[in-house]
């Protein structure tokens, strides 16, 4: 049992610490891009106890409606050091779309960086699905693309009661390469006047070869109960076992035009970027003393596979 002279010891000591350091302020997104009346998990956190204390998140509320506000604060004492950490998880559903600004949040004497968010316009649904209780739903951002370009697929599961004992199964893409981004995303929306709770995954395909890219459908099982009593699984008056799957999705894949270089590496990249640091600047070299120069090659929008090695350079006097 620890005393309570030890608990306030250790009170005491996080308060010193408070004093005599500077406290982080992170503020993170679970996503940079939402459709219209989709809402939007902001994470607020200060790496120490906040003792009631709490950002202002009054300058959210221009563009922003809070849907909740939750904390969580975590505490650990290691080989006596103190580490703890508060937590605030927002819920924000943006009032307009476009790109909208997650303004500076202050926090005592620390203010946060500014993030940015893009509200789209919703997409249309099937009208047929928007009647069911649980249903899949499946986009790419683009159905248009080049051998190795980048197709972003979303998919979601849309369900406005709880589905358990839950099985999932992504598309098997063929002549492709397929890759998750991130975590899954949950969030709630509206649908035609009902409010769902929504599940979201989000790949990164890269087609490998010209023609027709065909993306199955994603599947889920599960079973769903139509009444309060769970006693029995697959009694057919209560539980039911359900299938759902998202559309099948086609995207054209052009070749690599005829005109490009063939001695020059094929990149379909969204961006592409080379830089360098030296170490120290070149305004401050001695002979004898080495210098360290980092070049990075920075690229979005492709798999890292295809990108070519950098070239080695000679330097004269180095």
């Amino acid at each position: 049992m620890v005393s309570p002279l030890r608990i306030l010891a250790l009170l005491l000591l996080m308060l010193i610490a408070r004093i005599c350091w500077a406290v982080n302020l992170e503020v993170t997104m679970d996503s940079a891009e939402v459709q219209a009346g989709d809402t939007v998990n902001l994470t607020v956190t200060v790496d120490e106890q906040s003792f009631g204390d709490a950002p202002d998140f009054s300058p959210l509320k221009q563009d922003f409606e809070i849907l909740s506000n939750r904390q969580s604060s975590q505490f650990s004492m290691n080989n006596g050091q103190i580490r703890s950490s508060t937590s605030w998880i927002l819920t924000l559903l943006p009032k307009r779309e476009g790109f909208l600004a997650i303004p500076p949040l202050q926090y005592g004497n620390q203010t946060s960086k500014p993030l940015k968010l893009h509200v789209t316009k919703r997409r249309q649904i099937n009208s047929a699905n928007s009647n069911e209780v649980i249903f899949m739903d499946a986009q790419v951002d683009k159905k248009d693309v080049y051998v190795q370009e980048q197709v972003i697929y979303t998919v979601r599961l849309y369900r406005r009661i709880d589905l358990h004992e839950s099985s999932y199964t992504p598309p098997k893409v063929d002549n492709a390469v397929m890759e998750m981004l991130g975590n899954q995303r949950e969030y709630t929306s509206t649908v035609d006047g009902r409010s769902y709770k929504i599940i979201e995954l989000r790949y990164a395909i890269f087609p490998q070869q010209s023609g027709e890219l065909v993306i199955p459908p994603a599947e889920i099982v599960g079973t769903i109960f139509l009444a309060n009593n769970r006693s029995f699984m697959f009694d057919p008056f209560n539980g039911k076992q359900i299938r759902r799957a998202s559309p099948e999705i086609a995207v054209r894949v052009k070749p690599q035009p005829a005109s490009y270089p063939a001695d020059k590496p094929w990149l379909p990249a969204r961006s592409l970027q080379l830089r360098e640091h030296w170490t120290p600047d070149g305004s401050d070299w001695k002979v004898g003393e080495p210098v360290t120069r980092l070049v990075i090659l920075e690229a979005e929008g492709i798999a890292p596979s295809v990108l070519p090695p950098l070239p080695t350079t000679e330097l004269p006097g180095l």
